[in-house]
């Protein structure tokens, strides 16, 4: 793999392009050296047909498809290196299509439809289609957990660095800032529930001064 992976980032799955077009490659290459050679009678059409098996296999090993834990990235390129990525959390529909060759050799055209600047992604002879879309998915499912955390507060799940809690309109600006004086106090685990209460007493206590506040503004418009 010639992409530099993130932190915590691990690839999940990997695949390059059916092994058919390799064969297919490879064939058509031989065919065309042979009536060449037929033609010709030269010695060099041995040394450029070793160069274009040397490249077809080259291009069919260095086209490959990963997925992380974080993104879909399509690597590609035999003399040049081009990478396209796309965060998982941009993927808004996977499909696949398969011809009659592809039916008999189990492979397809794969469609990845993004939110990415660059748009669809198109993969194709990919091996398994129907093994790719899942692996898609599976890699989906667990990023959106893991950019999930429970509200303090009413204990539903919401999104990971929020603010506030959209469905109690919880600060949860005091719990991030807790958590890294925990990191940098290394306070043991079993303080969680302490800093879980001070953490909804301050909640309670900033409601409290904006009910004051609000009653204060009313009775002076009174006034």
């Amino acid at each position: 793999m010639r992409v530099s992976l993130d932190t915590n980032e691990k690839i999940l799955y990997e695949r390059r392009r059916h092994i058919l077009y390799l064969v297919v490659g490879v064939v058509i290459v031989l065919g065309i050296s042979y009536i060449s050679f037929l033609l010709f009678r030269s010695g060099l059409i041995f040394l450029g047909a070793g160069l274009a098996v040397w490249y077809v296999f080259m291009n069919w090993k260095r086209n490959v498809w990963y997925i992380s834990n974080k993104r879909l990235i399509e690597e590609e390129g035999v003399l040049t290196k081009n990478v396209k990525e796309t965060p998982l959390e941009k993927i808004n529909n996977v499909t696949y299509q398969k011809d009659p060759i592809g039916m008999i050799f189990d492979f397809g055209t794969v469609y990845v439809e993004s939110a990415a600047k660059d748009g669809m992604t198109v993969m194709k002879m990919m091996p398994k289609p129907e093994e790719f879309l899942r692996k898609i998915s599976e890699a989906k499912n667990k990023f959106s957990f893991s950019n999930l955390i429970e509200c303090p507060i009413c204990k539903e799940t919401i999104k990971k660095g929020a603010l506030l809690c959209r469905f109690c309109g919880a600060n949860l600006r005091g719990l991030y800032e807790m958590e890294e004086q925990m990191e940098e106090l290394k306070i043991v685990p079993e303080r969680k529930e302490v800093i879980e209460e001070e953490l909804i007493k301050r909640d309670e206590d900033e409601k409290n001064i904006y009910k004051r506040k609000v009653r204060i503004d009313f009775v002076g418009r009174e006034g």
